[in-house]
């Protein structure tokens, strides 16, 4: 008889301690719903302001990145050369075929052109010479690489 009020001893207690074990579960199980749920949520409301940030973008004229098909930018590093000329350059290549924009920096005799253009590398170096005035020439060219060509004067 000792022996059955044992078991049923071991078994409520064991009872009692696996309701709370699954109290506790269900607990955390709760808390994840919620946290997937604001996920949801969340996600949701960033997919909205996705959209309507195109649509703003749509209306003030923002490019879409299929306008620009075919467009390459080529960074094209000059040293050795003077602020002035690199400007006059910079002005003759926005005017010139192929290229769609250019900007300039300039920093210590060493200038660096980001040209958008739809031409090879070999085109853009044609472009370049002609444009130059005489300043660069085939053999100033020390490299050219994946969108980047690199010209040393003097």
């Amino acid at each position: 008889m000792k022996t059955y009020f044992l078991i049923l001893a071991v078994i409520a207690f064991s009872s009692t301690t696996m309701v709370r074990a699954q109290g506790l579960l269900d607990k955390i199980e709760r808390h994840l719903d919620k946290t997937s749920r604001t996920l949801d949520k969340n996600t949701e409301r960033a997919n909205k302001a996705d959209k309507l940030g195109k649509k703003l973008g749509g209306l003030f004229g923002k490019k879409k990145s299929e306008d620009n098909k075919g467009e390459v930018s080529t960074v094209v590093v000059i040293e050795n050369a003077s602020y002035p000329e690199m400007n006059e350059l910079n002005a003759k290549l926005k005017t010139a075929p192929g290229v769609q924009k250019t900007s300039l920096k300039y920093k210590d005799a060493t200038s660096f052109f980001t040209i958008q253009h739809n031409e090879s590398p070999e085109e853009l170096i044609t472009t370049l010479i002609k444009n130059s005035g005489g300043m660069i020439t085939k053999d100033k060219i020390t490299g050219v690489e994946d969108n980047r060509i690199t010209i040393k004067m003097k």
